[in-house]
């Protein structure tokens, strides 16, 4: 199993074989920090994250993987209010009755009334956070709608941490 993740990592880091999310032992662990200290493993390349088992870079700023003190994950789910929604269809309905009605002047004025409720109902949507806190209390935070992306950073950097080689101790 340790020589299928070593010919994984020259590859294209060890992203592949973790999605199977199978336990690694005690003896692939170790052989997993021999080969960190030897080579950086991308444990996720993404084009707003990148992390490997020596560096994390992550909204445009970088960390050492040594120096994460914590991870987390949240989720802002948005307002919790009706006054978009009520806003958006007000709009349409109005905007249905003014060409219903022949009156131009009633489309036109629920027409502004209606795109803001839709743009106000897009911009609450849930958003998904995952924070990393460095040595000097430093916070990185990745801001993202998609769920799955948010979880697949948050193993990723668990496992870089998990494997991480801190001088002095393997």
């Amino acid at each position: 199993m340790l020589a299928n993740v070593r010919a994984k990592a020259s590859v294209r880091g060890i992203v592949p074989f973790f999605q199977d999310n199978g336990q690694l032992s005690d003896a692939d662990l170790r052989g997993l920090k021999e080969t960190a200290t030897s080579a950086e493993i991308t444990f996720f390349d993404d084009p707003e994250v990148c992390v490997t088992n020596l560096r994390l870079l992550m909204a445009g700023k970088s960390l050492l993987i040594a120096e994460v003190a914590s991870v987390g994950e949240a989720v802002n789910e948005g307002t919790r209010s009706s006054f978009p929604v009520h806003l958006l269809l007000t709009g349409l309905v109005g905007m249905l009755l003014g060409v219903a009605l022949n009156s131009p002047a009633l489309s036109i004025v629920c027409a502004p009334i209606s795109f803001c409720g839709a743009a106000w109902v897009a911009a609450t949507r849930k958003t998904y956070l995952v924070s990393v806190a460095g040595p000097a209390g430093d916070v990185l935070v990745l801001k993202s709608q998609n769920a799955d992306l948010a979880r697949a950073v948050e193993a990723a950097i668990a496992r870089a941490v998990a494997l991480r080689v801190q001088p002095g101790r393997n």
